[in-house]
């Protein structure tokens, strides 16, 4: 049985191959970005979809009703991915998908995590500093909010993180505690 990372990586190469031989890149991930988020916001559809209970049937229905008004290429990706027993993959290949479209446009996706919300000014000068870093100018910035890290920032661009968020710090302090006995 093959992986699923490597069935994500090869099921959306697939796809992007297609999307690009047909011109359709920009429609398609579109909709794939939004069965991405889809998934993503619903825990329980990730549930579903993974459970080897839940009947095929009942999955081609749940995902038919969600996404009824998306492109006929998304229901023909669903049919193949139910074919090949192949549906509980569907998030890991649409994030897959997601990334190489990424790549194949140039574009770098950086991740930005911040206690509250980082100001405009903020957003701009971690942009700028990515395109300094990576030498490419197609690059989007994700503000992720998580009060969980106290203050600071965790920054992730491509496998690179640097985080500099205060919770990270104290976790730090909280191990040398342990590690010298006064």
């Amino acid at each position: 049985m093959i992986h699923s990372t490597k069935v994500a990586k090869r099921y959306a190469k697939a796809l992007l191959d297609y999307a690009i031989e047909n011109q359709k890149e920009e429609l398609l991930f579109g909709e794939i970005s939004s069965v991405v988020e889809v998934i993503h916001e619903n825990p329980d559809l990730k549930a579903l979809l993974h459970s080897p209970i839940v009947k095929t049937e009942v999955k081609q229905r749940v995902l038919q009703e969600i996404f009824a008004e998306h492109i006929s290429e998304l229901q023909v990706l669903f049919t193949i991915l139910f074919q090949n027993k192949r549906i509980s993959d569907l998030y890991a290949i649409a994030r897959e998908f997601v990334e190489q479209y990424n790549e194949y446009k140039e574009k770098i996706v950086i991740h930005l995590t911040t206690a509250v919300e980082a100001s405009d000014r903020l957003k701009e000068e971690f942009v700028a500093k990515a395109v300094a870093l990576s030498g490419k100018r197609n690059i989007s910035l994700e503000n992720k909010i998580d009060p969980s890290i106290i203050g600071g920032f965790i920054l992730r661009i491509n496998d690179l993180q640097y985080n500099a968020s205060i919770s990270y710090k104290l976790q730090a302090i909280q191990e040398q505690f342990k590690e010298n006995v006064f």
